[in-house]
């Protein structure tokens, strides 16, 4: 199952160039600097389900860079210099690592969570990401979502099909059988 929000990767789009520079500062001392550069292709967002809009690149620069935060944030509190670099340090280093994400969909999150729920559940999970870690979880939970929403279209499926039989025998004044 292709999500409608994902994006079509073989559709071209415009590039267009994009260099940030951030210094990362703590009590006055420099933890970091990091220069992000690259290409910006074209970005749409919409609000509860509405037409999509073309984002300006400035406004998908102003994303970009809002998301370099959690490079901050992974020092925000640390005593010392020290441990300011190192947890920047860490932080990064799983960054381009592919270890970071924006993890899950809500979709996908709510399919795994009903699926932990059911009987044996919690163990197919538990077996699925047996051994990973980091992105790879990710995407071995992304696709057990993907097969327990496929499953859940069938029996959607079924039900409004049983649903169907079930008004067509009211309507002719019969019985139903369960």
């Amino acid at each position: 199952m292709v999500h409608p929000w994902r994006h079509d990767m073989t559709k071209n789009v415009a590039l267009s160039p994009v260099a940030i520079i951030r210094k990362f500062v703590a009590a006055k001392q420099n933890v970091a600097t990091v220069r992000l550069t690259g290409d910006i292709g074209a970005f749409t967002i919409s609000r509860n389900g509405g037409e999509p809009v073309a984002m300006p690149h400035e406004a998908m620069e102003y994303v970009i860079e809002f998301g370099l935060q959690l490079l901050q944030d992974a020092y925000a509190g640390k005593a010392d210099h020290r441990a300011r670099v190192a947890a920047f340090d860490a932080k990064y280093d799983k960054l381009i690592g592919g270890a970071l994400s924006s993890g899950l969909s809500l979709e996908d999150e709510t399919a795994i969570e009903c699926l932990a729920l059911v009987k044996g559940g919690a163990d197919r999970i538990k077996a699925a990401t047996a051994g990973l870690k980091g992105r790879a979880v990710t995407v071995a939970k992304a696709k057990l979502a993907n097969e327990v929403m496929a499953a859940n279209e069938k029996f959607a499926a079924f039900v409004a099909k049983r649903l169907d039989e079930i008004k067509k025998v009211i309507i002719a004044g019969g019985d139903i059988e369960l």
